[in-house]
């Protein structure tokens, strides 16, 4: 009987060959998602930003972290970003706008990370700015503003534009966190696709 049970049976195992090869092969890059916390500071008009806007962002990097990572006091290096963004709810920084993390930016480490044991991120600097005066930060140590901008300005995330305003979490930023993800291989999405293109054509065939 090479009914429909058995031809549906073939487009499965095509399907399953196809995930299990797929299982095999490289992560192409890893994306880590910033998610902060709240703004509860603020001075000039703020920006534009309120207690409803925040600092989220990622950044994408070609190797993990890896476990007890640390950048801060240059036990590791933080990989090449293959590309970033951060963003406070209303205005937005990353690599595809042009935007820069080090080079003319007055800090020390404008980038910096340390994970556990289990290779979650647990301290945090990230700076970035559009060179016009918007600064974003995120940040859970303020190793940023100690070392580059004489510690007198708030210490965790931090959305400011040059003689307009600012906007900031105070206290302690116990509510940020990080995700990892990881991005398939492109030959990865060509397997999937062609086990399920397989099955609908037996399908059909049918």
């Amino acid at each position: 009987m090479k009914s429909g049970f058995f031809r549906g049976v073939t487009g499965l195992a095509l399907v399953a060959g196809a995930m299990l090869v797929s299982g095999g092969t490289a992560r192409a890059d890893i994306i880590y998602t910033y998610t902060g916390q709240s703004f509860n500071s603020f001075d000039g008009n703020s920006n534009g930003l309120t207690t409803t806007n925040s600092i989220t962002g990622y950044i994408d990097v070609a190797t993990e972290l890896g476990d007890n990572f640390d950048s801060f006091n240059n036990s590791n290096s933080v990989p090449v970003l293959l590309s970033w963004s951060l963003s406070d709810g209303v205005n937005t920084l990353s690599s595809a706008l042009g935007d820069i993390t080090s080079g003319n930016v007055a800090c020390t480490g404008c980038l910096n990370l340390e994970t556990d044991a289990s290779g979650d991120i647990i301290s945090w600097d990230f700076y970035a700015t559009n060179g016009s005066g918007l600064v974003m930060i995120a940040s859970n140590t303020g190793e940023i503003l100690n070392d580059g901008l004489g510690g007198s300005s708030p210490t965790n995330d931090v959305s400011s534009q040059i003689s307009v305003g600012s906007a900031w979490v105070g206290g302690s930023e116990t509510l940020a966190s990080w995700s990892e993800s990881a991005t398939p291989e492109p030959s990865t999405l060509l397997l999937f696709a062609g086990g399920f293109g397989a099955l609908a054509w037996r399908r059909k065939r049918a």
